[in-house]
């Protein structure tokens, strides 16, 4: 390729004539390369990006953040119905939006007892993963809004991981249309589970 491109500067006539198509080429070549990076970095970032409803990580995408590379993701049936929150006590599993918190402290208190809701999603392994948890009041609120994408779930309540007090945790009654948040008993083998997991 350089002794084609020596040949074809050597055809010219004069030197300035020699400069100047040594300039025009080196810009096309110069373009070439911008062409080719943009190309690849768009590309790259097609992959990486993700949407709402995809199927991945062991279930269905229903949070994206706001780089579209990390999210929240549902698995895609219920893992536990009818169970309890666990026992009454102040845990501290207190924050509306970290589940995985949440999850871990009621655990550890309930000694990672298989009849607990948090224990259930604790110990699932679901699509090759397991680190999967229960999800915080605002998670669990956000569930409720897209469970039409996600599918699945029964009328009635599902527990969050947030705790209100020594006694009571926070749950969301599903149904189509219409969210109920409300407060209710740790200790009542009332509640439906559904385990999700980040990315």
């Amino acid at each position: 390729m350089l002794m084609n491109l020596l040949k074809f500067i050597a055809s010219k006539g004069n030197i300035l004539t020699q400069v100047f198509t040594v300039q025009f080429i080196m810009k096309k070549i110069l373009v070439f390369i911008i062409f080719l990076g943009s190309y690849s970095f768009g590309q790259n970032n097609l992959i990486n990006v993700h949407y709402i409803g995809e199927k991945i990580g062991g279930g269905i995408v229903f949070y994206i953040d706001g780089s579209g590379k990390h999210g929240l993701i549902a698995a895609e049936n219920d893992q536990a119905l009818k169970v309890s929150w666990g026992k009454n006590g102040i845990i501290g599993a207190n924050s509306l939006t970290d589940g995985m918190s949440n999850t871990n402290k009621i655990v550890k208190f309930l000694s990672n007892s298989r009849k607990c809701a948090a224990c259930n999603c604790k110990n699932l392994k679901d699509g090759g993963y397991n680190d999967w948890y229960l999800p915080s009041l605002n998670e669990l609120i956000i569930m409720h809004e897209k469970q039409e994408i996600i599918g699945n779930f029964l009328l009635g309540e599902y527990c969050s991981s947030t705790e209100v007090s020594g006694s009571q945790i926070w749950n969301v009654h599903f149904r189509p249309h219409r969210r109920i948040e409300f407060h209710y008993h740790k200790t009542k083998a009332y509640y439906n589970i559904r385990c999700i997991r980040k990315f």
